[in-house]
């Protein structure tokens, strides 16, 4: 039995804790984080209409436009963020700490998580509903978010997004 402080490990639940610390620590001297949205480089609709652009417009409204405010990035990631406590609660640290899963694909999942959350917001949202100038153009297709999947489709996660600038 190796000795850790006031602590007896045995030899191979103190080469976990070790692994750990060592994945902890390079998580220090590059802070971990994940990003959900729009990358950047999303590709434009086939109009060559920014999809970013899109979403920003839908994110937020365009009041000038009559385009009311549908805030599928933040429900979302509200939703995402209290499925996240859930899978904490149920000892996704330990896990990591237990060498059952790296720091780095626990915040994949945590990222994943939130991405088809995200995906699922644009699916379902249903209020403020399209004007029905909006509905004619895009029938049969009724939901405000939706008409060819694009922007769906866009939504990404990332894993240290800095580390690719």
């Amino acid at each position: 039995m190796a000795t850790r402080g006031i602590c007896q490990t045995s030899a191979s639940d103190q080469r976990r804790v070790d692994g750990f610390i060592r994945e902890l620590e390079q998580i220090t001297n590059q802070p971990s984080k994940v990003a959900v949205g729009l990358p950047e480089d999303s590709l434009p609709y086939p109009d060559g209409t920014s999809t970013i652009l899109v979403a920003i417009v839908n994110e937020f409204g365009s009041p000038e436009n009559n385009i009311p405010e549908r805030g599928f990035l933040r429900a979302g990631t509200a939703v995402a963020t209290k499925k996240v406590k859930k899978l904490l609660r149920k000892g996704l640290a330990r896990k990591v700490l237990r060498g059952e899963i790296s720091a780095e694909n626990s915040l994949s999942l945590i990222g994943q998580l939130a991405e088809d959350q995200v995906k699922k917001a644009i699916v379902d949202f249903t209020d403020p509903p399209n004007a029905d100038s909006t509905l004619a153009a895009k029938a049969p297709k009724t939901s405000p978010l939706q008409n060819s999947g694009h922007l769906r489709q866009s939504v990404r996660h990332e894993v240290n997004p800095d580390e690719h600038d």
